[in-house]
């Protein structure tokens, strides 16, 4: 077989698997992540709550710590990527960004698992 073959993704079929992520859609999780490190958690905390309802979802559910998690990890990614920069403009910001970063990503992590079930 010879030519192109057009690629399908499910989601274009799928109106519940379109919307199943609201939550990462409007970047809540971003946003709450953002909040924390600046200082203004219980701005975080407040938006989220809110959210929660209009969404009819629950606020302590465990998809809002994996995308937490999800995206402290890519902004330590992106903190460590402005090092590989011969010359970056601030180089004594970007360890210690990286580090808050991680350190709330496993701080994310321990709190997802204790709501993971237990294995038998």
């Amino acid at each position: 077989m010879s030519g192109s073959f057009p690629i399908i993704d499910c989601l274009e079929f799928n109106a519940g698997l379109r919307m199943l992520d609201a939550q990462d859609e409007i970047a809540l999780a971003f946003l709450h992540l953002e909040c924390e490190r600046l200082g203004g958690r219980w701005v975080g905390e407040a938006v989220r709550r809110r959210l929660a309802v209009s969404l009819e979802d629950d606020p302590a559910g465990g998809l809002f710590l994996f995308y937490r998690i999800n995206r402290a990890m890519l902004r330590a990614r992106l903190s460590i990527s402005h090092l590989i920069d011969p010359h970056p403009r601030t180089p004594e910001k970007w360890p210690q960004l990286t580090r808050t970063y991680l350190a709330v990503a496993r701080a994310d992590v321990s709190r997802l698992e204790r709501l993971l079930p237990r294995q038998a």
